[in-house]
């Protein structure tokens, strides 16, 4: 067979709507009699069509190809040709079994970058951690602290971070526990044996930390150090004093916090907040569980502060390079809540018409001479350093077409990406109708990896909002997101994910234990409370709206701002209830 040839398909009910297929080597076009169809359909067709033309097929050719783009970016089997093909695009079929074999390479690659954050965690097995946990009968100190370290291991295995984690037991000795590993499911199960006993080297415990992180280090250059000590504070046989530790641990630019089961720790304070950590105490095991459930105590880069700034300050007011006065920190008072996450950078960023970043970016996708690392392309839209490729960038301006053509009612989103940079997106949800969340809107912020679609987007809740499976901070409780991400997955699946979430929350797998015990207990007054939190933050004007979306340094007379002003206030009605 001519792998040139071109055929045409035509039939009297078809319409105007033409492909150009590849499989291999061997072209042709292929007129869709149905654009609305699924892409199965399709799929099945194209197969018959080249068993007609006598192509050789690999056996059980039904099963052994997809559909995939002209970047070989799988389609959705589910989804209607019209939504994800234009006429004229190119379709590739392409063999599964390339996709199987393409895939551990995928996985190998994620594996082999560097953790974001290594993190030891000092859990303290001494005799006195056999009291009594305050006042909680039949719970001594070390059952608290192996329910924060339980809490930690859990609710960091469900926001899939990328860090390391590695454990040291000490009382009268130090015992490493186990390497720097991933596996949280392992990691969890190592303190299952531990039982008060011995004497107490918590500063000695703390240098061992120290030291396995320098060690770390040094193949891991760009990632985070930090300790997470879980103990009563007590110590009565280190060498090392605690000014000593604190200029090791400042020095090595290691950030620690601390998770104290009793107010008789005053030095492990003062330290904890000389590295720029944070050191809680709390009085009850449930005010103890629920810090574990606030990002910025699971991870430090969620946190809104310059560590940069703050190191080069610290080390100009140590004392000497191996000793600090701890008496300035003595009166800072144990932390109580979590650093909240800002998001005013993301706000600030000025977001632009949907046709237009949908020109601009097209230029650049379709222009192999543009170099998708610089800084700003010649068109003015920015593109991250050693950024996206063309290729991402077809599919993320593909995407946003097809949310453009979007006319299904229950689709409640508008999307804004940023005026110069396609990769960021702010993103508008009103909650279906039927649900308390109707009565809101809600602004996410999506930010597309480079390696998108085999990553996916990371989203947050910019809009506070009360649900289970939401965090406080606007992380997402969602497979999808997750283990279930897909290539063949796209953004506007995500979307309706979220809407799906705020349909149907699941309070069997929360990200906020309160909440989802109070939608477990009495379902009206967890509607109530939703609502009451919706009309303090969800509740914005148009014109308030308009600033989250263009920034604040908005041009009130501008034709974006005019016809967006028009648009979102006119959406707005047409979609949310009304108090």
């Amino acid at each position: 067979m001519d792998q040139e040839a071109e055929v045409i398909v035509s039939s009297s009910q078809a319409s105007n709507f033409i492909i150009k297929v590849q499989i291999n080597e061997f072209k042709f076009k292929f007129q869709v009699k149905d654009p609305q169809q699924k892409i199965q359909q399709l799929r099945y067709e194209l197969i018959e069509h080249l068993k007609k033309l006598n192509y050789n097929l690999q056996d059980e050719a039904y099963s052994c190809y997809s559909l995939a783009d002209d970047q070989e970016f799988v389609l959705s089997e589910d989804d209607a040709v019209s939504s994800l093909i234009s006429h004229n695009d190119l379709v590739k079929m392409v063999s599964k079994v390339k996709q199987e074999q393409d895939q551990p390479i995928q996985v190998e690659q994620q594996k082999e970058e560097d953790p974001k954050e290594a993190i030891v965690i000092l859990y303290d097995i001494s005799g006195s951690m056999g009291s009594t946990f305050y006042n909680e009968q039949g719970l001594p100190r070390i059952g608290a602290v192996n329910a924060f370290f339980s809490a930690f291991a859990d609710k960091t295995l469900a926001m899939e971070y990328n860090h390391v984690v590695s454990l040291f037991w000490f009382d009268s000795k130090i015992e490493k526990k186990c390497e720097f590993i991933r596996d949280m499911n392992t990691f969890i199960k190592l303190v299952d044996d531990a039982a008060p006993r011995g004497g107490t080297r918590l500063y000695d415990s703390l240098v061992e930390g120290v030291n396995s992180l320098i060690e770390y280090k040094k193949k891991h250059p760009n990632t985070i150090l930090r300790m997470i000590a879980l103990t009563d504070g007590e110590d009565n046989e280190s060498k090392y004093k605690p000014g000593e530790v604190a200029a090791l641990i400042l020095k090595n630019r290691i950030i620690l916090d601390s998770f104290v089961v009793s107010q008789q720790s005053l030095q492990l304070k003062a330290i904890t907040h000389a590295s720029g950590g944070r050191c809680y105490c709390p009085a009850s095991i449930n005010d103890g569980l629920k810090l574990f459930e606030i990002e910025t105590i699971l991870s430090v880069r969620a946190r809104d502060i310059n560590f940069e700034e703050f190191y080069s300050k610290s080390v100009q007011q140590c004392d000497t390079d191996q000793f600090i006065n701890l008496d300035r920190f003595q009166s800072l008072p144990f932390d109580t809540e979590g650093i909240q996450v800002s998001y005013d950078k993301q706000i600030q960023q000025p977001a632009a018409d949907i046709s237009h970043i949908i020109a601009k970016y097209s230029k650049i996708a379709n222009n192999p001479t543009q170099p998708s690392s610089s800084s700003t392309s010649s068109t003015g839209a920015s593109i991250n350093q050693q950024g996206p490729s063309q290729a991402v960038l077809k599919r993320i301006v593909k995407e946003l077409e097809t949310i453009q053509k979007e006319t299904d009612p229950n689709f409640k989103a508008k999307v804004f990406p940023a005026e110069n940079d396609i990769m960021n997106w702010k993103v508008l949800l009103i909650g279906p109708e039927g649900t308390t969340y109707n009565y809101g809107v809600f602004m996410v912020y999506i930010t597309f990896p480079n390696d998108y679609p085999f990553k996916p987007p990371r989203t947050r809740f910019i809009t506070p909002i009360y649900h289970p499976n939401i965090s406080s901070q606007g992380h997402m409780c969602l497979d999808i997101l997750k283990d279930q991400w897909s290539p063949a997955l796209t953004i506007q699946k995500s979307l309706n994910s979220f809407l799906s979430l705020m349909q149907d929350p699941n309070p069997n797998d929360a990200l906020d234990s309160t909440i989802a015990a109070q939608y477990l207990d009495d379902i009206n007054i967890f509607k109530q409370k939703c609502l009451d939190h919706i009309k303090q933050y969800a509740n914005k004007s148009v014109d308030e709206l308009m600033v989250d979306i263009m920034g604040t340094s908005l041009d009130v007379k501008s034709e974006f701002y005019v016809n967006t002003h028009a648009e979102l206030k006119q959406w707005i009605n047409s979609n949310k209830a009304k108090f």
